[in-house]
């Protein structure tokens, strides 16, 4: 993974949202987080979409 997409995941200053149930509902310990990003040389632009899941230990 590069070094960018490690700092956007682990940063907790990020917009990082709920993620929702099919009801709207928030789903607990759930978070997602929407970007652009680009790869490669040619810098194709895409949607990166990350999801988590807090454990709590």
């Amino acid at each position: 993974m590069r070094q960018s997409l490690q700092d956007i995941i682990i940063d907790k200053d990020n917009k990082w949202r709920p993620l929702l149930d099919k009801q709207g509902a928030a789903l607990i310990g759930q978070a997602t987080f929407k970007m652009q990003h680009f790869i490669g040389d040619t810098g194709t632009v895409f949607d990166l979409i990350v999801q988590r899941t807090q454990i709590k230990g």
